[in-house]
Formats: structure tokens, C-alpha cells, sequence
């Protein structure tokens, strides 16, 4: 044998094995028509692209594949529910507040949303809004603002932390 058939052969079982290997890595199967499920079934938490949060994002199906709520799409790489993406060149899409006039937020080049000063991503729905509560304000926490007694504590990150007998309000972040 020449050393060129060599070096060929040698070359072609390398990229066999390197092959092989990254089906093993990845659990490719063979079998295309094998049951690959992206969430666990009667645990719609598992449809949650983002893991932090405390909301249902969407639904495992009895197939194994997410389908997602309202304000929630479908990641097409991990099939997932995440954030409805904004619309780049019409940053208001980044508002949480459709009917706010004023910008909040500039929707990146990945069609997720960059806040502007003075506001903040709401975790909840991936859109910008204005801070929750004012610090030192204290009462800027409570959900409604006819009320007189601190319902919660303002946080250095513009935030609420709800004090006993209140809980927090999961879509405006204050107390009641």
C-alpha cells in the first residue's frame, strides 16, 4: 500500500469514530421515528424557557412537545415557551403597556428588549415597564394607593418585598 492509501484510510476511520461519538454525545438514534419529548407530561412548569419564573408559560401535551399561552412563543431550537419576541424596528413592542406612548425599551437585533433608563424587564412577560416602587417610598409598594398602611418594602433594585398578611400582585409587583 502507498503511504497516500494510508493516510486516506487513516483519515476516513477518524471521521467514522468522530461520527459515531457525536450520536452517542447527543443521543442521536438511529430511528427517525423515535419519541423525542421536550417536556414532562402532567408537569407544565417543564414548558417554561425560563426556568425562574413562577407562571405556567405553556402546556406538555401527551406527545411530549410544549404549546404555548398567550404572551408566550414557541423557541423553535428548544421548543420551549419564552417571551413573545419583539418586533425589531418598532421598539414600543417592547412596552408591558401597549396604551404607554412614551419608549420603555429598544428591541435588540435578537428580537428580545434592552429597557431604558428608568425602567425595568418585566420577568413575566419580557417586555419593559416603569420600576415598580420608588426607594424610600414605601409606600409606593402597595397595589392600591389610596391605602395608608405599608404594605411592603422597597428594594435597592426598584422592587417590592411583600411584609406579612400581604402577598404579591404576580403582573404590577406591589402588594395587596
Amino acid at each position: 500500500m502507498k503511504i497516500g492509501s494510508l493516510l486516506t484510510l487513516f483519515l476516513c476511520v477518524i471521521i467514522l469514530c468522530s461520527c459515531d461519538n457525536q450520536k452517542n454525545k447527543f443521543n442521536i438514534s438511529d430511528n427517525p421515528n423515535k419519541k423525542i419529548e421536550i417536556c414532562t407530561i402532567d408537569m407544565n412548569s417543564s414548558c417554561n424557557g425560563n426556568m425562574e419564573s413562577s407562571l405556567t408559560q405553556g402546556v406538555c401535551n401527551s406527545d411530549g412537545k410544549c404549546e404555548c399561552l398567550d404572551r408566550y412563543s414557541l423557541n423553535e431550537e428548544t421548543g420551549k415557551c419564552e417571551y413573545q419576541k419583539c418586533e425589531i424596528g418598532n421598539d414600543l413592542t417592547c412596552n408591558h403597556d401597549t396604551e404607554v406612548a412614551s419608549l420603555q425599551g429598544i428591541c435588540n437585533i435578537y428580537s428580545k428588549c434592552d429597557c431604558l433608563e428608568e425602567n425595568m424587564l418585566n420577568l413575566k412577560t419580557g417586555k419593559c415597564t416603569h420600576s415598580i416602587c420608588t426607594i424610600g417610598q414605601d409606600l409606593t409598594c402597595n397595589h392600591h394607593s389610596f391605602l395608608t398602611n405599608v404594605n411592603g418594602i422597597c428594594q435597592m433594585d426598584n422592587t417590592c418585598v411583600c411584609l406579612d398578611g400581604s402577598m404579591k400582585n404576580e403582573w404590577t409587583g406591589k402588594c395587596e
